[in-house]
């Protein structure tokens, strides 16, 4: 199991608990494999991001307003806005739901 192997079968066992175990296993294969990929694209469109849009992200990721963004960053809430639409642009998202999407997937929380 440490090997990574995904489940034992005792024998004697039947063929259909073994064709059973290679479909999860197969299965979760492919959900894992989808997992690193969503990874890596989400990954691959942050650093697209400026420092100043991604200090933006991780505010918005934490949930904060623009308004609280401003403060903590030290910068007018207009100039917070544009960095988030040029954010949201280069992210290819449409809105916060998508965003937050993107986020997670690259393991930002």
């Amino acid at each position: 199991m440490s090997a990574g192997a995904f489940n034992f079968l005792e024998k004697p066992f039947r063929t259909q608990e073994l064709c059973d175990n290679i479909q999860k296993a197969v299965t979760l294969d492919t959900e894992r494999w989808r997992n690193h990929q969503q990874q890596e694209d989400a990954l691959k469109r942050i650093e697209k991001l400026t420092p100043a849009e991604r200090a933006v992200l991780g505010q918005v990721v934490a949930g904060k307003t623009n308004k609280m963004i401003s403060e903590e960053l030290d910068v007018s809430v207009r100039a917070v806005e544009d960095r988030r639409a040029r954010m949201m642009k280069r992210l290819e998202v449409g809105s916060r739901a998508e965003l937050l999407e993107v986020a997670s997937a690259a393991g930002l929380r």
